[in-house]
């Protein structure tokens, strides 16, 4: 394991940061569900891409935990 990289949880503040990489390094449906409409990250899918992380790992009740670095 490497010892200069450490792992933290998804919050609010590292959310930008995620939904940042992963437009850079990604394409929409590798990283999130379908969304309707025109290729690549469009606002709506930024959005989208925003709101599912918030539902699935930020949630009152999480279903999964989310970890950036």
């Amino acid at each position: 394991m490497r010892s200069d990289v450490t792992p933290r949880r998804l919050d609010e503040g590292l959310l930008q940061d995620l939904l940042d990489v992963a437009v850079a390094e990604a394409e929409p449906d590798e990283v999130m569900p379908t969304v309707a409409g025109p290729a690549g990250w469009t606002g709506e899918r930024r959005t989208a891409f925003s709101r599912f992380h918030q539902s699935r790992s930020l949630s009152a009740e999480p279903v999964e935990s989310t970890y950036t670095c």
